[in-house]
């Protein structure tokens, strides 16, 4: 009788751990299943959170302005992915489609670029002119728009130029020297008519010396209620037809390493470079890399296709009468 009920004791014992054996093993499945979904989540959510965002240089959104920003998300410590996208043609010349719309309105199908300096009878006016920087910056005019050219550069003092008709004069004068600049009252208003009034543009390069000082005294003369003001990196001067996302090219650097201007209804009057662009546009590159000269050529077809653009815009109703 007692064996009887150790037996069924036994056995009821034996179900039960046969039944509790079961049930855990049922319960870790369920744990190891949810685990594995768990850190497949974890992984397609980390995935997601790796992406790298992409910054797209999308050089063919519009021709000035050829940067457009796709910013990522609120995203922090992540790799950034540089998507370069195919670049346009850069050139401003008649072939381009946008050379109507963007570059300059009327069109140069009957004229010749020009490369005016002006003469101010002070030290180094004339410094690097002829057949050298000048005159090797008109070339590459010609190589990057397709433009003719003039067959040789300029020189004119003020009294020459008050004579042209608004819309028929030049679109840009060239000033550069080391030291002093003379010119007289008449002179200054003629230069003061000829920038807010005839809509032109002095682009000026300082060579060195006490350049810097007296130019700057002059234009307080020229425009004595507009301020020289650092031109941004954002501006469309240095997006078109070429592209400097960190501003001009200091180059050597006369008076500060950034490009400033003088601005008038919107348009710059005036650009001011600090470092001689024309020294580096000498044949000989003034013994800087090919690379360097090369952006102190583009650089000045981006001033001067500003220049250009600026003042057939401007002038655009009277020369179609």
């Amino acid at each position: 009788m007692q064996s009887k009920k150790i037996s069924g004791m036994t056995t009821v014992l034996l179900g039960v751990g046969l039944l509790a054996g079961f049930l855990c093993i049922v319960l870790l499945s369920v744990g190891i299943l949810h685990s594995f979904l768990y850190m497949e989540d974890a992984v397609q959510e980390d995935t997601k959170t790796k992406e790298k965002p992409k910054y797209i240089v999308d050089t063919s959104a519009y021709p000035c302005c050829q940067i457009q920003f796709v910013l990522p998300g609120e995203q922090e410590d992540t790799e950034v992915e540089i998507v370069v996208e195919e670049d346009p043609d850069p050139d401003i010349g008649r072939d381009n489609p946008a050379f109507k719309k963007y570059g300059w309105p009327t069109g140069m199908e009957n004229a010749k670029l020009r490369f005016i300096r002006l003469d101010h009878g002070g030290p180094n006016w004339d410094r690097n002119m002829g057949r050298d920087a000048d005159y090797n910056m008109l070339m590459k005019l010609r190589d990057f728009t397709g433009f003719a050219v003039a067959e040789c550069t300029e020189s004119i003092k003020p009294d020459q130029f008050a004579r042209f008709l608004k819309g028929s004069g030049y679109p840009f004068i060239y000033i550069t020297g080391t030291g002093a600049i003379y010119l007289s009252e008449e002179d200054v208003k003629i230069l003061r008519k000829y920038l807010l009034v005839k809509n032109g543009m002095i682009f000026a390069d300082n060579c060195g010396g006490d350049f810097d000082f007296h130019f700057r005294a002059l234009m307080r003369q020229v425009l004595p209620d507009l301020r020289f003001v650092n031109i941004s990196n954002d501006d469309v001067i240095f997006q078109y037809p070429f592209l400097f996302l960190t501003g001009a090219p200091p180059l050597f650097r006369h008076s500060g390493d950034r490009a400033q201007g003088i601005k008038y209804n919107g348009r710059w009057v005036v650009f001011y470079h600090p470092g001689a662009m024309g020294d580096v546009w000498r044949t000989e590159g003034f013994g800087l890399s090919p690379e360097v000269q090369m952006m102190a050529y583009k650089m000045g077809a981006n001033v001067i296709a500003y220049a250009f653009t600026q003042y057939f815009a401007q002038n655009q109703e009277r020369m179609k009468n």
